[in-house]
């Protein structure tokens, strides 16, 4: 950080910024900030004190592990409308997360976790199209899964864990053929565990332990034969284990 100085020093050489060429209305090509990589930098401070609309060009935004980062993920993120990744992981941040971000429709990643995020996941996450990796464990975010998160085709990685979600895991969940990671557990999730998971066939690793789950275990988990890891201890589950888990010959 000691190259960011008010001293004319040219910003696209700062520490943790990268810059690209746009055009401007003149039709002259410009520099401009296309990436804010400050992961471990040390920051101290709150995030709601940032300013975003003077980074309209902005790609990526790593501020992760920060630890003295602090205050609520401000709306004005939503004027980013470029940016394909945000990673504002494991720092002090507070407050709900912001609708707003449901707006950047570029989006392929966001990292939320370790934070002490509360309210609600908003269901408007579902409209992000492009998202492939989505983290929001270890905060304190209540409510429910909401079900417009089946609707995320291209989602790979979706970790949940740890936070103080409740009521049913929807079945909608199924209709993510893509996914390859799911973590649900350390939550207060109830109702049964949904057969339509097991059309979810690129699953590698499925996390529903610690939470409140009953009934039988759905023999469709038998379809899951990419399956390594299936974590489904301390519930509340009922009835045999089904014929149909002895196909999952990748379980370790």
């Amino acid at each position: 950080m000691g190259t960011w100085r008010d001293d004319g020093m040219y910003p696209c050489n700062w520490t943790g910024i990268t810059c690209g060429d746009t055009r401007s209305c003149g039709g002259t090509t410009v520099k401009v900030i296309r990436g804010l990589s400050l992961g471990g930098a040390g920051i101290a401070g709150r995030m709601d004190g940032l300013i975003f609309r003077s980074l309209p060009y902005l790609v990526n935004l790593d501020l992760s592990n920060n630890f003295h980062l602090s205050g609520a993920i401000p709306p004005g993120i939503g004027s980013l409308s470029m940016i394909t990744k945000l990673n504002i992981s494991s720092n002090q941040l507070s407050g709900h997360i912001p609708v707003a971000i449901c707006n950047l429709g570029r989006l392929t990643l966001i990292d939320l976790c370790c934070n002490n995020l509360t309210g609600k996941i908003p269901p408007a996450l579902g409209n992000l199209s492009r998202l492939v990796f989505l983290y929001l464990s270890d905060n304190k975010i209540s409510g429910s899964v909401p079900w417009p998160l089946g609707r995320l085709r291209n989602m790979r990685e979706m970790e949940l864990s740890f936070n103080i979600l409740s009521g049913k895991i929807p079945s909608t969940l199924g209709n993510l053929t893509n996914l390859e990671y799911l973590g649900l557990s350390g939550n207060h999730l109830s109702g049964t565990i949904p057969e339509a998971l097991g059309q979810v066939q690129n699953l590698h690793e499925l996390y529903m332990q610690k939470n409140k789950l009953g009934g039988p275990i759905p023999s469709p988990l038998g379809n899951l034969t990419m399956l390594r890891i299936m974590y489904i201890y301390m519930n509340h589950l009922s009835g045999p284990i089904p014929a149909d888990l002895g196909m999952l010959s990748r379980l370790t």
